[in-house]
């Protein structure tokens, strides 16, 4: 989505409204952020950019619906989410005489237009939950049957670990001792 600042930049306005719906980026998640996530709707951005005295500001929320995978259970859950974004907008000039490091923290508008899509992908996969809970107690599945042990237990027991079979073996040797010196 491309914004047209061109009236804004030239100071015949001092806002640009805008609201639009973004199309959901499940296609476009090249970095497995948003794996197992589905979006219900397409995402909705509404925000404004606004000059004042030649300092342009960019303020937008996007929000949306999701279904996801709990991250320990795999039950879906539903949920929604809103997150905010504010930007100082500069032309393309002026980001030219700016240091690489602080140009992330400002947004570029190239020939009178602003492009919304990238800095709206960055900020969902940056502030999108990395986990998502059924409910902050899921007890996940049994590690061996599978078994949702939210809905019931089971009965599997867990191998114990290789690594402090050693261990096992120097309590198995001290009991065994215990059990001699009894008799």
């Amino acid at each position: 989505m491309k914004l047209d600042l061109r009236e804004l930049l030239a100071g015949t306005v001092k806002e640009v409204p805008f609201s639009f719906d973004f199309a959901s980026p499940q296609e476009q998640d090249l970095f497995g952020t948003l794996q197992g996530v589905r979006f219900t709707a397409p995402l909705a951005v509404d925000g404004a950019v606004v000059n004042s005295a030649g300092y342009i500001r960019l303020t937008l929320s996007l929000s949306a619906d999701y279904v996801a995978p709990c991250a320990r259970c795999l039950r879906d859950v539903s949920g929604s989410f809103s997150l905010p974004l504010e930007k100082t907008v500069v032309s393309a000039e002026q980001a030219q005489t700016m240091d690489e490091d602080t140009l992330d923290d400002y947004l570029v508008a190239a020939d009178g237009f602003l492009n919304l899509e990238d800095p709206l992908l960055d900020l969902l996969y940056m502030e999108f939950p990395q986990k998502i809970l059924c409910d902050e107690d899921c007890k996940g599945l049994c590690s061996i049957c599978g078994q949702n042990l939210n809905d019931k237990e089971c009965n599997c027991k867990p191998a114990p670990d290789p690594r402090l079979a050693p261990l096992q073996a120097m309590l198995d040797e001290l009991r065994a001792k215990e059990s001699e010196d009894k008799i």
